[in-house]
């Protein structure tokens, strides 16, 4: 069995070093949206459409009490939320498993997590406060530490591209030295390889997107800051090309303190690209004010508003914006407790009876996980 899922790995890193090789990067092979035309699409225009949705409450109990999530993780059938201190394993049903490491200053033990990721059984644990990669099983059990790695102090996501090697968006903070983007390798820790530069600054460390990265298909993608672009990342030459280019959302702005930009951005009424999802041949981009859904086989779209309608057909209503992971034909959404509820309230039985075994749900309780089939 361990051959078996090693091999089917191993297939699967292929497959994404295979998703460049050979192709031109350039201009033409970029798709092109007019923002302007697809305002007022419905989603079902690009051919997207929600199959089914299943409701995860995750168990609440003091041990494993969430707080709010700041990232999602699905591996083995077994959901990883992290939060601002605590890293928890749940089952596909909700149920508490274990805690990932505890904070402290001792062997395996962290300050801060900033962000992590699994690959190979291995939990990794980026802790920015310790300059440190915590090493633990998938059980918890704390194996080793990687440490004085200087360049990992600003570590905001962590997407794998290979069995030994990951993709890394760091957040933007007062280092111009310190790329956008970069690689690194588990087994050679000193190798680290610019991929995207920051041309951005800010008085201390600020993630400018909760989902900067995904892989949809044989393919990555991944957004830079106040952009209205999609790039493709490209492993075997470690580079970035554009993919999506998004007409009539906004001037790209490069430079300068960001924080100004962003200001400057917003009250001009620019609506930057602030996340990006992969599920299936869709991709999901998410804006400051709403959603673009794209159908990458057949290049269409259509834009979601930040409003949300009430639910149709029995399903669950898609929220684009609650969005925490994507996977294959999965998108995976995250709403605290206090939402949901407020949901349920407004909608009354339109909803309700969809979700009737979740009668326990109240306002001290944990987040819950909405899966979305697509």
């Amino acid at each position: 069995m361990k051959n078996l899922l090693f091999s089917t790995v191993v297939v699967f890193f292929i497959v994404i070093a295979c998703g460049c090789t050979g192709k031109s990067s350039s201009a033409e092979n970029h798709t092109v949206i007019e923002f302007g035309e697809i305002s007022g699409r419905d989603a079902a225009s690009a051919g997207f459409e929600v199959k089914e949705t299943k409701l995860i409450p995750l168990e609440t109990a003091p041990e494993c009490m969430v707080g709010m999530v700041k990232r999602l993780r699905q591996y083995k059938d077994n959901y990883y939320l992290q939060s601002e201190s605590r890293l928890l394993k749940f089952d596909k049903d909700g149920r508490f498993i274990t805690e990932i490491g505890t904070r402290g200053n001792g062997p395996g033990e962290y300050l801060l997590i900033n962000a992590f990721t699994i690959v190979r059984d291995s939990v990794y644990l980026f802790d920015g406060n310790q300059e440190k990669v915590h090493v633990y099983d998938i059980d918890g059990k704390w194996g080793r530490d990687i440490d004085g790695i200087s360049k990992l102090k600003f570590t905001g996501d962590v997407l794998p591209i290979s069995e030994n090697r990951v993709l890394i968006a760091n957040d933007i903070n007062f280092q111009k030295e310190q790329p956008l983007y970069m690689t690194w390798s588990f087994d050679n820790p000193g190798d680290i390889r610019e991929v995207v530069p920051c041309d951005f600054s800010y008085g201390g460390s600020y993630s400018f997107s909760s989902h900067p990265m995904t892989l949809c298909g044989n393919k990555i993608y991944l957004i830079k800051p106040l952009v209205s672009d999609i790039y493709s990342f490209c492993p075997d030459t470690n580079s970035v090309s554009p993919a999506v280019i998004i007409n009539g959302i906004l001037d790209d702005v490069s430079g300068g303190d960001y924080s100004e930009k962003l200001a400057g951005v917003l009250s001009a009424g620019g609506n930057p690209v602030v996340g990006v999802y992969g599920a299936g041949t869709f991709k999901v981009i998410n804006l400051f004010n709403g959603s673009i859904i794209l159908n990458a086989e057949t290049g269409d779209s259509s834009y979601m508003g930040s409003n949300v309608e009430a639910p149709k057909d029995g399903i669950f209503p898609f929220m684009p914006q609650s969005l925490s992971y994507s996977m294959e034909e999965k998108l995976v959404a995250v709403l605290p407790a206090q939402s949901y509820l407020s949901m349920i309230d407004s909608w009354g039985d339109d909803i309700k009876h969809l979700f009737q075994k979740q009668v326990d749900i109240n306002e001290e309780s944990n987040p819950v996980i909405i899966e979305y089939g697509i």
